[in-house]
């Protein structure tokens, strides 16, 4: 719940942090798993992805796949 933290309560359940790999041991840190990074399911769902370099997403290639999907037409 610290202020420098972007994770609240409200978006973490929005938050994909992709599949589990086989390998995943619920005994170990976070900081010692391996996460494999979610693709984008068009056209019902897309992933923006993050630049931890520039402090930033990637707009401009949201704008790009956004046109690809179907998202519109449920509101989003």
């Amino acid at each position: 719940m610290s202020n420098e933290n972007i994770l609240t309560m409200r978006n973490m359940p929005w938050l994909d942090i992709g599949e589990l790999p086989v390998s995943y041991n619920s005994r170990k840190s976070e900081a010692f798993q391996v996460y494999l990074v979610p693709q984008d399911e068009l056209p019902f769902g897309m992933v923006i992805h993050y630049e931890n370099w520039d402090a930033k997403y990637d707009v401009e290639r949201m704008k790009r796949v956004y046109a690809k999907t179907q998202l519109a037409t449920k509101g989003i």
